[in-house]
């Protein structure tokens, strides 16, 4: 399998080296869900209203939709870096003027 590219750039981790981890868990969890798919084949095409066949099958599907969500969090956030997160805060109000 070949060595996929990087989806974060020097000059990314520059202004969010938070990134780097990100990149690092999203590897993983990649690769976890590879791991999960090899040892339960039922997952890669299983009908999603058919019962788990075992508890570990079970275990498996309740990983893979965690490891979806977190690369759809993770995926989220790394938009918002490459967004001016300041024009998309509401303005704070100031509590010293609120009249209750």
């Amino acid at each position: 399998m070949p060595n996929p590219q990087p989806s974060v750039t020097p000059s990314d981790l520059s202004e969010h080296p938070e990134l780097a981890v990100l990149e690092v868990l999203a590897s993983a969890a990649q690769m976890a869900k590879f791991a999960m798919i090899s040892i339960h084949p039922e997952l890669n095409d299983a009908d999603p209203a058919a019962s788990p066949s075992t508890i570990q099958v079970f275990a498996a599907e309740q990983l893979l939709i965690a490891v979806d969500t977190l690369q759809r969090v993770a995926a989220s956030y790394r938009r918002l870096t490459k967004t001016d997160a300041r024009w998309m805060q509401p303005p704070l109000r100031d509590v010293h003027h609120d009249p209750f």
